[in-house]
């Protein structure tokens, strides 16, 4: 064999071994991707599978709370009833308290009215009142009186009323 035979075929044979390599190379990065995509996929999947979980919770969370949920309109209406109910109580408070006050306004008014016609009706006298005067008086409803002058010499005279 000539030596440009063996040349070429130590080339032929590193050809050979460069094309192996590269299948090889080849074959590892087509199996990589092939690993990459299965993962990517297995990935998607799981995250598929947990946003379904997630919804099937939420709706049965959902269906949970609906029988003890009222719908809108019903706590809207069940709502405007407790304020109705409120603004009655405050009413309510509002005019017991006025006439509470005006109770007491026509208790003092009558109170007032009262004393000024017991002072009206008080019999003044300087000589002290008979028994039957007394009882007649205190049967009225009129306190006894009593003046008592007291002279102090120099002319002026201190009189003073003595209900009873």
């Amino acid at each position: 064999m000539t030596q440009q035979e063996i040349k070429r075929e130590e080339q032929e044979k590193t050809r050979k071994q460069l094309l192996k390599e590269q299948e090889r190379n080849l074959i590892w990065l087509l199996k990589e991707r092939e690993r990459n995509e299965i993962r990517l996929l297995k990935e998607q999947e799981r995250k598929r599978r947990q946003e379904l979980r997630v919804q099937q919770l939420r709706w049965q969370a959902q269906q949970h709370r609906k029988p003890q949920e009222l719908p809108p309109e019903k706590v809207a209406e069940r709502n405007a009833g407790i304020q109705r109910l409120i603004q009655e109580e405050l009413g309510k408070q509002a005019r017991l308290a006025n006439e509470q006050k005006q109770r007491e306004q026509e208790r003092q008014v009558v109170a007032a009215q009262l004393q000024e016609t017991r002072f009206k009706r008080v019999r003044c006298s300087d000589t002290t009142t008979t028994e039957e005067e007394e009882e007649k008086q205190a049967a009225d409803g009129i306190p006894s009186v009593q003046k008592l002058k007291a002279s102090s010499g120099g002319g002026d005279d201190l009189v003073v009323e003595l209900v009873l």
